[in-house]
């Protein structure tokens, strides 16, 4: 008998321990409404940049974080406040801008720049000619097909 009341003392008190830590993170909650913002990434050309990392940062710590979809497209649930926007991307410069979030969706577009060293590069058919805008050059230049190019050479040991 003396286990049982010992063992319903510690649950309750742990019940009531427990009391305040929930009514403040509920108090807190209610005083941050919740912000969606989203937004689409492109390099200068419009092409769309998958698989960047982005992120809404305050006070120096990373608070919250998402990655690019296949089309540029990502989406942050976060509270009202001003954060640094951040956004990381292999063979781009780093985006960094101050931004407000307040009540409500919020979308933002945005175009990275290339890093330095890195060129952009199209792939699709190649063109058998290639037409000229300077109209001191009347004919069209022909274009000799490039060597394709090795991707992901391994080179043996």
């Amino acid at each position: 008998m003396r286990r049982n009341t010992g063992s319903r003392l510690l649950i309750v008190a742990l019940f009531f321990l427990g009391i305040p830590s929930i009514y403040s993170q509920t108090r807190s909650d209610a005083l941050h409404k919740a912000v969606a913002f989203s937004g689409n990434l492109a390099d200068l050309t419009g092409a769309s940049i998958s698989g960047a990392t982005v992120s809404l940062e305050a006070s120096g710590h990373s608070i919250l974080w998402t990655t690019a979809d296949l089309t540029g497209h990502f989406v942050i649930e976060a509270h009202e406040r001003d954060y640094t926007l951040r956004v990381i991307s292999r063979g781009f410069k780093k985006y960094e801008q101050s931004i407000h979030l307040t009540e409500g969706a919020i979308s933002k577009d945005l175009v990275l720049q290339l890093a330095d060293g890195f060129v952009a590069v199209c792939v699709g058919p190649i063109p058998h000619q290639i037409e000229t805008r300077d109209p001191s050059l009347t004919a069209t230049l022909p274009l000799n097909p490039l060597p394709p190019l090795k991707l992901h050479e391994r080179i043996a040991r």
